[in-house]
């Protein structure tokens, strides 16, 4: 059992300060240089439970479809959605135990950190968390709840072959997936809409 968290910071610094204050960092010193420097350990523990904090995409950067540009992949134009950097600094934080046991972490690291900060974020102690990933069943029965199943599907059938194959073979969706960036774009949808989506589907059972 585990709990994603999603959090923007004004930048990396600002992160590991916060993390350091809430016990999820440590102070190391370079052997080679002998500078201190703020670490989080992978994996690290509190209070005996594991969790992990993971820079999203690897580097920190959220990057959101703006629009669409044409690409060329192999002598052959794509449409594929534009993704513009979000300013900030975003990590995922990971609690691997229930979330019953899961310190206050939005309210831990705002009162850490007068940097913290979250796109439409709710307030601290009623943050939800956005599901990572929703089934094919999920998806399609909130779909078919919200009435964008058939938009959803016509926006599937205009989109390119990459896109169509993922949509027909995937057992699973991913929030930051490639394919549900385009769709999203394709309908317009907010990035915070397609967050509440994946709340919603995952709510879903069969």
């Amino acid at each position: 059992m585990s709990e994603t968290y999603w959090l923007r910071f004004a930048d990396q610094g600002a992160a590991l300060a916060a993390l350091a204050a809430a016990g999820m960092a440590v102070e190391t010193v370079d052997p080679e240089s002998g500078e201190t420097r703020t670490v989080v350990p992978s994996p690290g523990y509190l209070d005996g439970v594991r969790f992990d904090v993971l820079p999203v995409n690897g580097d920190g950067v959220w990057r959101e479809p703006d629009g669409v540009e044409t690409v060329e992949v192999d002598g052959v134009s794509m449409e594929m959605p534009r993704l513009v950097a979000r300013a900030g600094y975003h990590v995922d934080l990971v609690w691997h135990g229930s979330p019953e046991t899961a310190p206050d972490f939005t309210a831990v690291i705002a009162t850490a950190s007068g940097a913290w900060s979250y796109s439409d974020a709710p307030a601290a102690g009623n943050f939800e968390p956005v599901p990572p990933t929703v089934s094919r069943f999920q998806a399609r029965a909130a779909l078919r709840e919200v009435g964008l199943l058939e938009p959803i599907e016509a926006a599937v059938a205009a989109a390119d072959d990459l896109t169509r194959e993922a949509w027909a073979s995937a057992i699973a969706f991913e929030r930051m997936s490639p394919t549900i960036a385009a769709l999203a774009a394709a309908l317009g949808l907010s990035s915070a809409q397609v967050d509440d989506f994946f709340r919603r589907a995952a709510t879903i059972r069969a």
